[in-house]
């Protein structure tokens, strides 16, 4: 019987380990999941979409505090930015008070609260370079998606519901304000990208997916979202150290002219003719 024990000991802690071993792979996959999807959902606009988000976001998060509790770490915030989201969530909570529509007012707080809570899970799992590079291509593999679908569906090639208008690309955020803010913000990550990588062919697919971003930016028409664009571009730059920065003005400037250039052809293409020639058009800024 004690042989018996013993046996069944050993084989109690290898399936414990193999677990663990596999629990942060599995979380990172699950995270990058989350972050990915929700753009093609229409943006997790209607409640159906937000509540399943809900649900996923719930089993990540507890993933995420089975990998700290069994390296016994119980810490929730560290930075001030950690406690200035929270409060920023905690603002939505307190709107409750006297609300006129108490269940949409909770709605709108169970909204922000799940904002904060992705923002925390993606700090608890970042934990060097490697995945910090790798959350930020997930996002730049997002934007390049909706950049894409709207494209297609402005030349005809794609059916996507509510992608474009006759006179505006929404893509699969079906409104060209939050499409054009959407990807305007990602261009600066594949900008960053771009700026960082070494390799010819890697660089060649950010500044692609960059100036299909851009592109769209513009072609979306949304004066808001060009303002967050010359705003985070002149943020960028402020940012970036040294040589980067040089760098950065080169990316940041070159696409720009040439997303610029193909949009005054683009664009009275696509809501002129509804061609499917607007495609040389990128095809040439791609060569560009």
């Amino acid at each position: 019987m004690a042989k018996k024990e013993k046996t069944k000991q050993p084989q109690k802690t290898v399936r414990q380990s193999t677990l663990l071993q596999w629990l942060p792979t599995v979380t990172f996959l699950a995270l990058g999941i989350l972050i990915f999807y929700p753009p093609f959902f229409r943006g997790l606009f209607f409640k159906e979409d937000m509540f399943l988000y809900h649900v996923f976001t719930a089993i990540v998060f507890t993933l995420i505090w089975v990998m700290k509790i069994y390296k016994k770490d119980y810490t929730l915030l560290k930075t001030p930015l950690d406690w200035a989201i929270l409060a920023y969530a905690g603002a939505y909570l307190l709107s409750l008070i006297g609300a006129v529509h108490p269940g949409e007012a909770f709605y709108g707080f169970l909204r922000v609260l799940n904002y904060f809570m992705v923002f925390w899970m993606v700090t608890q799992v970042v934990k060097n370079y490697q995945t910090y590079e790798t959350i930020l291509k997930i996002l730049l593999a997002a934007g390049t998606g909706v950049a894409v679908i709207g494209i297609l569906a402005a030349t005809g090639y794609s059916n996507y519901p509510s992608a474009f208008n006759g006179t505006h690309i929404m893509s699969t955020l079906q409104y060209h304000n939050t499409t054009a803010a959407y990807l305007g913000v990602l261009s600066f990550v594949g900008i960053t990208l771009w700026i960082l990588e070494k390799s010819f062919y890697k660089r060649a697919v950010y500044s692609f997916a960059t100036f299909l971003m851009t592109l769209v930016t513009l072609t979306a028409i949304s004066k808001g979202a060009w303002l967050i664009f010359i705003i985070g571009g002149i943020l960028l730059l402020i940012g970036m150290p040294g040589i980067y920065r040089l760098k950065a003005i080169y990316c940041l400037g070159f696409t720009l002219i040439t997303a610029i250039l193909i949009n005054t052809k683009f664009l009275p293409i696509i809501t002129g003719e509804g061609s499917a020639k607007g495609l040389l058009y990128i095809l040439i800024g791609f060569i560009m």
